[in-house]
């Protein structure tokens, strides 16, 4: 079969192409402090630019138009370094408006030009991106907006917005929101930052910036729980940490470069959006590390002594929305060379409740008990130390066993949320099993045609005889997606579900299989944390222990079971 284009929870896939570039939210209404900007009233701004004895005259041409800035007025008057347009886009469907957009373009004075002739080539290439963004989302929202009867009447929407928060020999600072509503559960925002050395033109790293790199981890945990008491208990649980990533997530995210940041007259600030660090519930997290609490941290010459005037770094426009034409972004049109043609499996969703098909085994009659006989608790359980001083791996997909290699794709809303399983054999030469999860995972149900309300995935898998083990995440609270957390069980010969298991029994990075007992774990930030166990030929809950944390981890070595936690490392003595 072919790929079906993934709409539910309101990420279509024009959203993904979105969170390509970070896709992140308004930010005048989502409850930061303020410190990201904020728009100028467009008004006062020009006639601060008609004041002034200095005036760039920018004419926009022909070009410009046809590259998406619609029916404008043509001519930009300003005094200031740059000015910020902003392109209003409206799409409709049979005369009836379907989804709207907008996105920015900063335009450089000719003075700017001249003192930083490096710097246009890099914005241009910005500007394209924005717009290429919006107006690739907004026909396709358009689209889905005028074909869905589950959203109907419903205008989408895909906006983009930047602040200005500094520019000097040093810096262009921006930080940059966009925000997508495509139906669903709530909209898709981020905010991500840019920042430029005017000089070269080049963006500048985080690390580059810094005078000492090891100060940033521990000050942003300690800055965190200072301003959020609690909070680190979920943000270190949320963490999914690759292979070969550091087990210290805030010294990953500065290797990779993916902090939101800005340095100002107070020193470095840095924003966290929803899904980032924690869940979507968490909100945006702050958190300022000030020049006198971490006098190395930043180095003296990108330090500012005073704040920017805003109003004198750039000049805001706002132009009347243009109309783009609708897309035709049918299913067919996703099984090219970007998407590709699979001819996997899909296996479907009989209900949202715990399910034992009619061929499914009985239960067995005996299962496996455990006795604990380690229980060390600390702060936190560093999971990597624990792996290695058991002598195990920490776990993740894709990975192999004696048998088959087990390999994840058709991610959603990141990369490791996977909606297909591919499982090949053990030399990884020869594709043997190739399993669509998304009914599974993301709905609807056969019962009554229900989504879930969040992003599940596959996220551990494993063979065992002619049954196919799987365990379905969701990276959050049990309150947004109650319909997560499965264990579920594929028979290979026919290719059809036997059991799916009650919800918020799995989400840890694994699960074990020992004998007829199937042993995972859940738990989460203010919610329960147990040990399940379950029968593999039916789902049915055995026996559930109560542990200090969410299990991130299980090991089976002889007749010990290892288990680490959010902050807890036990082993128990198994009874067969």
């Amino acid at each position: 079969m072919k790929k079906k284009l993934w709409k539910a929870a309101g990420k279509s896939v024009a959203v993904v192409i979105a969170m390509s570039m970070m896709a992140s939210m308004s930010l005048s209404g989502c409850g930061l402090s303020g410190r990201l900007g904020g728009s100028e009233d467009s008004t006062q701004t020009e006639q601060n630019a008609a004041d002034s004895s200095s005036t760039d005259v920018v004419q926009q041409t022909d070009a410009d138009k046809s590259q998406g800035a619609g029916d404008v007025n043509g001519t930009y008057e300003f005094s200031t370094p740059m000015a910020i347009v902003t392109h209003n886009v409206t799409c409709k469907v049979d005369d009836k408006e379907c989804a709207t957009g907008k996105y920015p373009e900063i335009i450089l004075s000719e003075d700017t030009k001249s003192k930083y002739p490096k710097l246009e080539a890099r914005v241009n290439e910005i500007n394209e991106k924005w717009s290429a963004s919006v107006l690739e989302t907004v026909p396709e929202f358009a689209y889905w907006a005028s074909t869905d009867e589950y959203y109907e009447g419903a205008v989408f929407c895909s906006e983009l917005e930047v602040y200005v928060n500094r520019f000097d020999d040093r810096i262009l600072s921006l930080i940059v929101s966009t925000y997508d509503d495509g139906g669903g559960a709530h909209p898709s925002h981020y905010n991500y930052s840019i920042n430029i050395d005017p000089v070269t033109g080049e963006d500048l790293k985080l690390s580059s910036v810094l005078e000492n790199e090891t100060l940033l981890p521990p000050a942003i945990r300690l800055q965190l729980e200072k301003n959020y008491p609690g909070v680190l208990e979920e943000v270190d649980s949320f963490y999914f940490q690759y292979e070969g990533d550091d087990p210290d997530q805030f010294k990953q995210k500065l290797i990779d470069d993916s902090y939101t940041w800005n340095v100002d007259e107070k020193g470095l600030y840095i924003v966290f959006s929803p899904y980032e660090i924690a869940s979507y519930a968490t909100g945006y997290l702050e958190v300022i590390l000030t020049y006198e609490e971490y006098p190395d941290l930043i180095q003296k010459v990108y330090q500012l002594d005073a704040a920017p005037e805003k109003d004198k770094l750039y000049t805001a426009f706002e132009e009347e929305a243009f109309e783009v034409e609708p897309a035709d972004v049918s299913e067919d049109d996703y099984t090219g060379e970007d998407y590709g043609e699979t001819n996997f499996v899909a296996i479907s969703n009989p209900s949202w409740k715990k399910y034992v098909s009619d061929s499914a085994s009985p239960a067995s009659s005996k299962h496996v008990s455990l006795t604990k006989t380690l229980e060390d608790k600390t702060d936190w359980l560093d999971t990597e130390v624990w792996a290695n001083k058991n002598g195990f791996s920490l776990k993740s997909l894709p990975y192999g066993d004696e048998n088959y290699c087990y390999d994840g794709d058709w991610a959603k809303e990141f990369d490791y949320m996977y909606n297909e399983l591919k499982v090949y054999n053990a030399a990884h030469d020869t594709l043997v099993y190739d399993f669509g999860f998304e009914e599974l995972c993301m709905g609807p149900d056969q019962e009554n045609q229900e989504y879930s309300s969040g992003s599940s995935y596959i996220n551990w898998a494993k063979i065992e005889g002619d049954v196919l083990y799987v365990s379905i995440m969701y990276a959050g609270y049990a309150s947004e997606n109650p319909w997560s957390g499965y264990m579920a069980a594929i028979d290979l010969s026919t290719k059809e579900l036997l059991w799916k298991s009650e919800p918020q029994v799995s989400n840890a990075s694994n699960f074990v299989i020992v004998d007829d007992t199937l042993i995972c774990g859940y738990g989460f930030t203010a919610e329960p944390d147990y040990i399940y166990l379950l029968d593999k030929y039916t789902g049915d809950k055995v026996e559930q222990i109560k542990v200090n944390s969410a299990p991130y981890q299980f090991e089976v070595q002889g007749d010990k079971l290892y288990v680490a936690t959010y902050n807890t490392a036990y082993e128990f003595d198994i009874t067969r």
